[in-house]
């Protein structure tokens, strides 16, 4: 039967600038990174271009490699790809990334992993939502993870995928196409999933899965997050029609957090790291 199902509600309270996630498909808002201060920068920065043949555009990738990277040179790290890297949200400033804004998290953590930030957020409600999502998730699987792993020494048990709003689609999408097999990604954080412009495509993906997963384990971490003041009832709907199919092997838990839909980004990031990032 399924790991042991767990779920955790966290209250968060942050200064908000007033700013607007555009097709987001989900409420707006700002947010701090939520660090208590100055980041310490460590660790190293790298770049690369990919041009994918599955969706026929170039998507600029951004690479933060942990200190621990270059202080252990035998040592493989996890991979955390977080989709929407080049779109500033609005968080400590209105220029920072998401990439930048995710990396900071790592770097007060002091987390061994590496981030990949995979720009081309302005295809976003393309590559994100049907019928798009498919070339993109092939796009992800066959092209970008393997470059990675051949530049990179990465931890293949331990690659996560993450995304905020329309990001958390592509990320629920992409755990549907997977959980049956065969798996790249082995945990899935999807934070603030929206349903905007696609009502009813998420469940159905969800009765798919269910029923390629017929006497299959589905041996995957699955973490939603939502926001009180965004999709935090829609994600609760679909985490609870994930809950019911009590698919064999996967590890699924739910968290809440009292703030905007950009809001929930970092600390259910911070979550996602404290519980499944060792």
């Amino acid at each position: 039967m399924s790991s042991a199902l767990r779920r955790f509600a966290f209250a968060f309270v942050f200064a908000f600038a007033s700013t607007l996630l555009a097709a987001c498909g989900g409420g707006g808002g700002a947010v701090g990174t939520g660090t208590g201060g100055l980041v310490a920068q460590t660790g190293r920065l790298d770049s690369l271009s990919l041009v994918s043949t599955n969706t026929g555009a170039t998507y600029p990738i951004n690479v933060y490699l942990p200190e621990q990277y270059d202080a252990n040179p035998t040592l493989h790290f996890p991979v955390i790809f977080a989709v929407d890297g080049d779109a500033a949200f609005g968080y400590a400033s209105a220029s920072q990334t998401r990439f930048d804004a995710l990396r900071e998290v790592l770097q007060q953590r002091g987390t061994a992993a590496i981030l990949i930030g995979v720009g081309g957020t302005a295809r976003r409600n393309t590559d994100f939502l049907p019928p798009g999502s498919v070339p993109y998730h092939a796009f992800l699987t066959q092209e970008l993870v393997p470059a990675i792993d051949a530049r990179y020494r990465t931890d293949t048990t331990n690659r996560i995928l993450s995304g905020l709003s329309y990001g958390g689609t592509i990320t629920f999408f992409a755990f549907t196409y997977e959980g049956a097999g065969p798996i790249t990604f082995n945990q899935f954080w999807a934070t603030e999933t929206s349903n905007a412009n696609i009502p009813g495509q998420l469940e159905a993906a969800e009765a798919q899965l269910n029923a390629a997963a017929q006497g299959k384990t589905v041996p995957v971490t699955l973490f939603m997050a939502g926001a009180t003041a965004g999709n935090g009832a829609y994600v609760d709907s679909l985490y609870q029609l994930v809950v019911s199919h009590h698919y064999a092997g996967l590890n699924i838990a739910e968290s809440m957090y009292t703030t905007s839909h950009v809001g929930a980004d970092l600390p259910s990031f911070n979550d996602a790291l404290t519980h499944y990032i060792h």
